[in-house]
């Protein structure tokens, strides 16, 4: 058990200002080849650095019809400064004072957080590249592949660290106490590939079908800050929102009997949206806050989503309506939103927060019939 005491007024002003230019060239050298290039330029006052960022993409029609293209491209992407990043060393520190299970108090741990020196703004690489062919009667299908780097990441290290976080196997928590410094040695790295069919109907009608593969994972997925009070020793692993797997598909179509209904039955129209996904990451923790193993080592079960809806328009008083009555998550899916992760503790690995099957009355208004 522990408890935090803030010191400090808390008080502080902290300004920032930025600047940036771009230029972009859309050049055609053939038919059925267009190429765009460009350079942007960006300055921040926090950090004092001045960078240029090319952007270079390809769209390729090599066929004579033109139903297939190939794309391709590159850009380098640098961050924004975040205020409250930067603002941590002016703002409240933290002392923490563990008690034993009998509730006698500790030695505090005191933490502080100071300005970085030479900091550069976060830089990205991201590679694409991808084809897309017309089937015609509105059908497309698509390919595509991204690659993404980022180094150079905000992120508070310990001052007493002598190695990159990229492999040192100590990383403490804020609440083990210590000097914590900015710097720039966060590192991302995400992958993606994704197929992607879709159909353009009459009368606004459309589905997709999709299906995604993708990794994202950093050396600093929790940032330690008094609002952390885990304690780390590996913090390499998937970001929170990594989903290496996910089927999608969504639709507004129409629904055509052999015979038509009268009434409410006319001109009935229905909506869908199936999606499935990897289930989030998570972490294992002891009863004294200490992650156990590396961090989102663990994940929440698969989740789906079936929502299924009836539509029907219609002119209401010279007004274009559509009445939409439907469920979602009509198969209770049992989707939970969190788990007790203390090892030791009553139902452990239990999860919670079941979203259920739930259902929903819309109105939609389109404008008056001319």
């Amino acid at each position: 058990m522990f408890r935090a005491n803030f010191t400090g007024v808390g008080s502080f002003h902290l300004p920032n200002s930025a600047q940036a230019a771009y230029i972009n060239d859309h050049w055609t050298p053939t038919k059925g080849l267009a190429i765009d290039a460009g350079l942007r330029q960006d300055w921040d006052r926090l950090t004092g650095d001045g960078v240029l960022a090319p952007r270079l993409g390809m769209a390729w029609s090599p066929f004579e019809k033109a139903h297939t293209k190939f794309l391709a491209g590159y850009s380098m992407i640098y961050d924004a400064t975040n205020l409250a990043t930067f603002s941590r060393p002016y703002d409240q520190q933290v002392q923490t004072i563990p008690f034993t299970a009998t509730g006698v108090a500790g030695a505090p741990l005191v933490t502080r957080f100071f300005p970085g020196h030479d900091l550069r703004l976060p830089r990205y690489d991201q590679f694409s590249a991808g084809i897309e062919h017309d089937f015609g009667h509105g059908l497309y299908a698509s390919a595509d592949w991204m690659r993404k780097r980022g180094r150079d990441g905000f992120v508070y290290a310990p001052q007493s660290g002598t190695q990159s976080i990229v492999t040192q196997q100590i990383f403490p928590g804020a609440e083990t106490g210590g000097n914590f410094m900015l710097s720039n040695l966060r590192r991302d790295r995400y992958n993606e590939v994704a197929i992607t069919v879709r159909q353009s109907l009459p009368d606004q009608y459309e589905w997709l079908a999709s299906y995604v593969h993708s990794s994202a994972v950093s050396n600093a997925v929790l940032d330690i800050s008094i609002d952390q009070t885990l304690q780390v020793a590996n913090n390499f692993g998937p970001v929170p929102w990594d989903v290496p797997n996910r089927v999608l598909s969504e639709g507004y179509l129409p629904l055509h009997f052999p015979v038509k209904f009268p009434g409410i039955f006319h001109n009935l129209s229905v909506a869908y949206l199936a999606d499935w996904r990897t289930g989030f990451p998570f972490s294992i923790v002891s009863p004294g806050n200490q992650v156990i193993g590396a961090v989102n080592a663990q994940r929440y079960g698969s989740n789906f989503d079936l929502n299924l809806h009836l539509e029907r328009r219609f002119v209401l008083f010279r007004y274009r309506v559509a009445l939409r009555v439907g469920a979602n998550n009509l198969t209770d899916h049992r989707n939970a939103t969190a788990v007790n992760n203390v090892v030791g503790s009553p139902n452990f690995l239990r999860f919670y927060g079941e979203e259920g099957r739930h259902f929903q009355v819309r109105i939609r208004l389109f404008g008056r019939v001319k």
